[in-house]
C-alpha cells in the first residue's frame, strides 16, 4: 500500500472517531431531560403517585407559546409523570417564567408544581415566590389557568411593592388585562395593608 493511502485512511478514521465523540458529548449536554428508572417514592413530595415504580425525569424543561406571542417556560430539577393521567407532570424544585407581550418576565419559584402539558395549566405548591418588576408575592398555593388567563394566589398570601405590604386570603390576577381582585374568605376579617413610606 502506498504511504499516501495509509495516511488518508488514518485521517478518515480520526475524523470519524472525533465526530462520534463530539456528537455524543453534544447530545449529552443538550438533552432537555434524562429519564432514570427507579423503584422508590420520595416521601417529601406530596404529589408523588401511589405506585412504587415510576420514572424520574431530571432537568425538565417545557416551553409553550400562544397565538398572541406570550411565552410560558417552566423548569424543574426533577419530576414524574402521573401514573393516573399521562398529561400531568409532577415537578420538584420549580422555576417558571411568563413573558406577556414582550414585557418583563414574571418569575415563579416553588418547591412543587403539577403541570398539564395539554393546556399548560400549572398548580404550584409550597414556598412560592413570584417576582414581577418591583412587585413580590409569597404564598403557599398558586393556580395558573391558561384556559381562563387567571392566576390565583392563596394561603399565607403576602404582596409587597416599594410603597406597601398587603396580607389577604386570596389574590386573583387576569394575566392579559392585569386586573386584580383581592378576597378575604371570612367577611368579618379585613385586608391588612401597611404603607412603607
Amino acid at each position: 500500500m502506498k504511504k499516501n493511502t495509509i495516511i488518508q485512511l488514518l485521517l478518515i478514521l480520526v475524523l470519524i472517531f472525533s465526530s462520534f465523540f463530539f456528537y455524543s458529548e453534544y447530545k449529552k449536554k443538550n438533552s432537555d431531560f434524562e429519564v432514570l428508572s427507579e423503584k422508590k417514592i420520595d416521601k417529601d413530595n406530596e404529589n408523588d403517585s401511589a405506585t412504587s415504580e415510576f420514572n424520574i425525569l431530571k432537568n425538565i424543561k417545557y416551553i409553550s407559546k400562544d397565538s398572541s406571542g406570550n411565552i410560558y417556560e417552566i423548569y424543574a430539577e426533577e419530576g414524574t409523570i402521573d401514573s393516573n393521567n399521562q398529561d400531568l407532570t409532577l415537578m420538584k424544585n420549580v422555576r417558571a417564567y411568563i413573558f406577556i407581550n414582550d414585557q418583563d418576565a414574571i418569575e415563579i419559584i416553588a418547591k412543587y408544581a403539577t403541570y398539564n402539558n395539554l393546556n399548560y395549566n400549572t398548580f404550584f405548591r409550597d414556598d412560592i415566590i413570584v417576582n414581577y418588576f418591583l412587585h413580590k408575592i409569597t404564598c403557599e398555593k398558586l393556580d395558573i389557568s391558561f384556559d381562563n388567563n387567571i392566576a390565583s394566589f392563596y394561603e399565607s398570601l403576602v404582596y409587597e411593592s416599594e410603597e406597601m405590604k398587603m396580607k389577604a386570603d386570596k389574590l386573583e390576577i387576569d394575566l392579559i388585562t392585569k386586573n386584580s381582585k383581592i378576597i378575604m374568605f371570612d367577611t368579618e376579617k379585613k385586608i391588612s395593608i401597611v404603607n412603607k413610606n
